[in-house]
């Protein structure tokens, strides 16, 4: 860690004169120490990219020639990737979006 990443990270309490952290809390006494973190429902593109091993424009290039499975949900401006589904996709060998989108209506209509 640069002494200058340090410094941001230790900042001084004017009462006390101790060391807090950027949000006001002394060492150890956060309200978030012992809570486990939390695992995202959704994806954005750069971290479903990630998942799969390929980089964002990949991604997209794939998303574009129809090779990745699931669809994308709109968010208002942003798309993201359910996990869970992105982890049955690639479970399931990773197959092109429409052979995906037959396997996925198979799943939920089992008649």
């Amino acid at each position: 860690m640069t002494r200058s990443t340090a410094a941001n990270l230790q900042l001084h309490d004017d009462h006390d004169d101790g060391v807090v952290d950027e949000l006001g809390h002394e060492p150890g006494t956060s309200p978030m120490v012992g809570i486990a973190p939390i695992e995202p429902l959704a994806v954005d593109v750069t971290q479903a990219a990630a998942l799969i091993g390929v980089s964002r424009s990949a991604f997209y290039k794939l998303v574009s020639a129809g090779r990745i499975g699931p669809r994308g949900v709109q968010l208002g401006k942003h798309v993201r990737y359910p996990l869970a589904e992105l982890r049955e996709w690639a479970a399931a060998g990773m197959p092109p979006r429409h052979e995906w989108a037959g396997r996925r209506d198979r799943l939920e209509d089992p008649e």
